[in-house]
């Protein structure tokens, strides 16, 4: 029996069903970016509440959460948003890496600093909450922006 148009057809569909469940590495560390970021907003709003309320969960406030949260974002940053730039060459993904890891850097690791500079201007804590939701938000976006432009650009097979 010969091999028709529909017999094509069902390999070329097959192919595709198989490359459509693999996931490339870029798009692994985009979406652990994703969740790390977001958990990062929820640590965020909710830290102050639990905190109130659960003493047990005071760790939680401690500067050095902030910084090994930042770290890890830094390292998962890097990890998709590099190679993917290799790809896609778009610079809107690298000024958002930037600006979201600098926030997050500015506010990990500056805590000291920033809080004796800017307590007289305004309350610390909110604006420290407050910029590390937005470099948090940031990064999201990047990595959403960064998956979309790999799927675009057929590196990305996940879909």
């Amino acid at each position: 029996m010969k091999p028709g148009p529909a017999s094509a057809q069902l390999d070329a569909d097959a192919s595709a069903s198989l490359h459509a469940h693999h996931a490339t590495p870029t798009a692994i560390w985009d979406r652990l970016g994703i969740i790390g970021s977001v958990a990062c907003i929820i640590h965020c709003a909710l830290t102050p509440a639990l905190v109130g309320s659960l003493a047990a969960l005071g760790f939680l406030a401690d500067e050095i959460v902030h910084q090994v949260l930042v770290v890890l974002l830094l390292g998962v940053a890097l990890l998709a948003f590099w190679p993917g730039f290799k790809v896609h060459r778009d610079l809107r993904i690298v000024v958002g890496a930037v600006a979201g890891v600098a926030i997050l850097m500015t506010t990990g690791f500056m805590h000291a600093f920033m809080h004796d500079v800017m307590h007289d201007l305004f309350h610390f804590e909110f604006a420290e909450t407050g910029l590390t939701m937005l470099g948090s938000g940031i990064l999201v976006g990047t990595h959403v922006a960064n998956q979309r432009l790999m799927r675009a650009e057929g590196a990305c097979c996940d879909h």
